[in-house]
């Protein structure tokens, strides 16, 4: 869904809305869990959701898929190949990069045919345009680029976590309709766009953006837009919500009402940030492994739903204790090296001190686990190795009954004493706490060593393993039936040594997967009579079992009629088109592929064309063209630096319109206090004796369209006849939602028998449930 509510814990519903909400009253709308939500099951029913990928058994036999890797060392910067043309099936497992050298590698990064060079928001951004040279093709490639990387999902965390585009598509892969919004808005200004925002509506969140002369609401959440009258022009918010049979037409009645409920929509921008990368050092002897599948572990501290797609990885670092290079680049305080052969590497210095030993861990992709493996010798009887978890950067090296140092942000995982003599394994799972707390990107493992006897206690060797999440379709993949071309670049000193590996299982048994080359109906450049052809081609593949037809306005495909007319379906050819979409006397394009049973996709199809002659009448007037309002772009400067959203406060000579039809103004005119100046937006002229009066709210309206600022520009005209008692104007969510948190921190988890502010159910608490109730009151509404 895309609210809040649904599969949350209670015990972490607080915490959630602590993360989630900004109870000051000036946070981002984003950031508000909305009244009312998609369920889960519209994004199912319209096929949104990807399907999880298990990992097969590996097969040495002739019927199924092998391993395969390829493995090789650079020194420098550089590319190469991997020829895969004789492979008819590649299923990418992992990639690895390892320093194997005795210098630092900067910033290694692996680019595979020249596609997700993602490494950070401009150049995700440059990738997503190509070479797109108009606002329209802009706004068309970075829509469709966020469609086809990212899903829908419950986010891993409320606010900003999940709206950095690095993020969002290189660790994550997923979000909620508000992230979705978020991040394209902040593609949308790095392309060049000068004005781009989004809206918050009853229960959905979307992007929009300027060109082509007016707003144009692209959404990637829904994968959808909504075209006007002319089958081409992208409607805007307003546009929609004013005539919600658009949304309807296109994805139903549920979204209709979201659109047409147009008291809570409200305009807010600049909840992005672009502040991470996938900047990193690799230390000797340390390795990153990004995977393909999953084993299970994801960082998720609202929702606790696992993600249908997601990767899993490992950092590991295994500095050489005796190597004093690998020493400097570790934390030491009163430590000594040992320097006979069987003394231990390290140990103390002073023994009336206890040794700290330091190492960092850091990564780009967020850590959801891992482990701690020592290598200790204590003899004597008071001696002892304490291993802690800490944050990185942290100075503090005990544990909260203060040990050592007084510190309270470590995290004590395991204590070994005397005698002990060999290896020692612990579990960072409860220290990190992907379901509990927040993303973890750095950490610190300290180990604490007391001794009175340097020369026989002391540390041989420590190995630190963090697990990862990563998003698979932000990984390099290899292709099967081509060369690739794989660039791989970093920064390094003289005698680097970078070594890259690729594992996959393949494949060569199959045939070759084929892409549509025939157009049957209607053929190539063929001109049609009818508004419902059945689109058909000739199938070159055995165990087709899905296909997917593009219809469009170019010939790539980038502007597609309508969602309606561009999706997979399941069903025998020939798929017919719906009525109402084609045009008369007009040239379409159209595009096809196939999907077989080894979730094998075939290449596009070329492009077909066919030209429409007198297209019937449109099924009903639904669809007949009403004057609509070209909407004002507000003055939105781009920037990277999240910027609070507040809500307009109309002016004096802008009347605030009713929140909805609960009340009309009575028909009495009241003395005027002031005289305020009206525009006519309307093809009504009002009479040169009538004066306009109102009060707030109003108790009488002339027969003239007002207009006001930012988020509305047209509403329909009032009459003055209208009767009826102004209702009280409802508090808004947010600010009830922060009173009932302060009252379930004033109430705590204590039940009464005495009725209390805020127990809207009566159960003695004010807690998730009252919350819940107060979405159900507010959605009543």
């Amino acid at each position: 869904m895309c609210g809040f509510f649904s599969g949350v814990r209670p015990a972490l519903l607080v915490l959630g809305m602590v993360a989630c909400l900004c109870l000051t009253g000036t946070a981002p709308a984003s950031d508000y869990p909305p009244p009312t939500s998609l369920p889960m099951e519209y994004y199912e029913a319209e096929e949104l959701l990807p399907r999880a990928k298990p990992r097969p058994p590996h097969a040495a036999d002739a019927t199924g898929p092998v391993s395969a890797s390829f493995s090789l060392t650079l020194a420098e910067p550089g590319a190469y190949s991997v020829d895969l043309a004789g492979r008819t099936l590649v299923d990418n497992r992992s990639i690895l990069l390892a320093n194997d050298g005795e210098v630092d590698i900067v910033n290694p990064w692996v680019v595979v045919n020249g596609q997700r060079d993602w490494y950070d928001s401009r150049k995700i951004v440059t990738e997503a345009v190509g070479g797109a040279t108009t606002d329209h093709d802009r706004a068309f490639k970075l829509w469709r680029f966020l469609c086809e990387n990212r899903y829908h999902w419950y986010p891993a965390e409320g606010g900003s976590e999940v709206h950095d585009p690095v993020k969002y598509l290189n660790v994550y892969g997923y979000g909620f309709c508000d992230d979705s919004a978020a991040v394209l808005e902040c593609m949308f200004l790095l392309a060049g766009f000068s004005q781009a925002r989004n809206w918050m509506l009853s229960g959905h969140v979307v992007p929009e953006v300027y060109f082509d002369g007016g707003w144009r609401m692209l959404d990637a959440d829904l994968q959808v837009f909504y075209p006007e009258d002319d089958n081409r022009t992208v409607a805007s918010v307003q546009t929609a919500a004013a005539r919600p049979e658009l949304v309807e037409r296109v994805s139903g009645a549920m979204v209709r009402d979201i659109y047409a409920s147009t008291y809570d929509n409200n305009v807010y921008s600049g909840w992005w940030t672009t502040a991470h990368t996938m900047k990193m050092t690799l230390r000797p002897r340390e390795s990153l492994e990004r995977c393909f599948y999953n084993w299970g572990l994801y960082h998720d501290n609202l929702y606790l739903q696992r993600p249908p797609l997601y990767g899993n990885g490992r950092l590991s670092y295994q500095p050489d204790l005796r190597n004093p290079a690998d020493q400097e680049r570790l934390s030491l305080v009163n430590v000594a090296a040992g320097t006979a052969e069987e003394a231990p590497a390290l140990h103390v210095l002073d023994s009336s001190e206890p040794a700290v030993v330091s190492v960092e861990m850091n990564c780009p992709y967020v850590f959801v686990g891992g482990k701690v493996t020592v290598g200790a010798r204590l003899v004597e009887r008071e001696a002892s190795l304490a291993v802690h978890f800490a944050p990185a950067g942290s100075d503090e090296f005990a544990d909260g009954a203060g040990a050592f140092g007084g510190g309270t942000q470590t995290t004590r995982l395991a204590v070994l004493s005397a005698p002990f003599d060999g290896t020692a394994e612990f579990s960072l799972a409860e220290a990190i706490s992907p379901n509990w707390g927040a993303a973890v990107y750095n950490f610190r493992i300290n180990l604490v060593l007391t001794s009175i006897d340097p020369a026989s206690d002391g540390i041989d060797s420590l190995s630190v393993v963090g697990d990862i999440q990563c998003a698979p379709r932000s990984l390099p993949e290899l292709l099967a039936g081509r060369d690739n071309r794989v660039e791989v670049r970093f920064a390094s000193a003289p005698g680097a040594a970078l070594r890259v590996e690729h594992h996959w299982d393949e494949r060569s048994d199959l045939a070759p997967i084929l892409s549509p080359a025939v157009a049957t109906s209607p053929t190539d450049g063929a001109t049609i009579d009818t508004d419902t052809p059945g689109m058909a081609w000739q199938e070159l593949n055995e165990s087709v079992v899905s296909r997917r037809v593009c219809i469009s306005w170019d010939p790539a495909g980038l502007h597609p009629i309508s969602r309606r007319l561009d999706r997979d379906f399941t069903t025998p050819l020939p798929w017919v088109i719906e009525a109402g979409w084609l045009n008369s006397h007009t040239t379409y394009y159209w595009r096809a592929r196939e999907k077989e049973c080894w979730d094998r996709t075939s290449a596009w199809s070329p492009a077909f064309t066919f030209h429409t002659g007198e297209m019937p009448d449109p099924p009903d007037d639904k669809w007949t063209p009403t004057p609509t309002p070209t909407p004002t772009p507000p003055d939105i400067e781009p920037t990277e630096t999240p910027t609070p959203w507040e809500e307009a406060t109309p002016t004096p000579t802008d009347p605030t319109p009713p929140p909805d039809d609960k009340w009309t103004p009575t028909p009495t005119p009241q003395p005027p206090t002031s005289t305020p100046t009206a525009t006519n937006t309307g093809t009504d002229t009002p009479s040169p004796t009538q004066t306009p009066t109102w009060t707030d709210p109003p108790t009488a309206t002339p027969t003239w369209t007002p207009t006001w600022t930012d988020t509305f520009t047209a509403t329909p005209t009032f009459s003055p006849t209208a009767t009826g008692t102004p209702s009280p104007t409802p508090t808004p969510l947010h600010t009830r939602w922060a009173a009932l948190f302060e009252l379930s921190l004033q109430w705590g988890e204590e039940p009464s028998e005495e009725p209390r502010e805020g127990d809207l159910n009566g159960d003695g608490y004010v807690d998730a449930l009252d919350l819940q109730n107060l979405l159900a009151e507010w959605g009543s509404r």
